[in-house]
């Protein structure tokens, strides 16, 4: 995916910011400022400082924009992870990593290995990519996006 290019949308199975288990279109979410970051997995130390940083800024941020995390963990580990974090996110469960797959996220190694690349899409109200991180650096990060969310308006 590239920036103003349409967002792939997909539908994926997940829990909301209260725990409860859903089914989550991207296109639903047309009209609205969506955040997707994609992560390797729940509880490694750089994944939890993101989630926890983005549910940090959540009360100002849902206001703006609909913040979503995807990782190949499964719903009951996404419920334990924003239980144990006090998470105010959306966690959806990609297991067969179909859509980090559909957002170019998965790429080989050298060795042949397939490595899972943590990234952040931010896409307009429109469906459009307006901004992407790929490995960025994560201190800092969700500041980042929220001065591109303020170029949207």
């Amino acid at each position: 995916m590239e920036l103003k290019e349409k967002a792939a949308d997909f539908t994926l199975s997940g829990i909301d910011k209260d725990g409860n288990e859903i089914e989550f279109k991207l296109s639903d979410y047309l009209g609205r400022n969506v955040i997707l970051f994609f992560y390797p997995k729940d509880e490694m130390a750089s994944c939890t400082l993101e989630a926890v940083d983005f549910s940090n800024s959540f009360e100002y941020l849902d206001n703006i924009a609909k913040v979503v995390g995807i990782s190949s963990d499964s719903c009951k580990q996404h419920k334990e992870f924003q239980k144990k974090y006090d998470l105010k996110l959306t966690l959806l469960s990609d297991p067969e990593k179909k859509v980090e797959n559909l957002y170019g996220l998965v790429e080989a190694t050298d060795l042949g290995h397939k490595k899972n690349i943590a990234a952040t899409y931010l896409i307009d109200k429109d469906g459009k990519i307006f901004s992407i991180w790929k490995d960025s650096n994560l201190d800092g990060h969700v500041e980042e996006v929220l001065q591109e969310l303020k170029k949207l308006g």
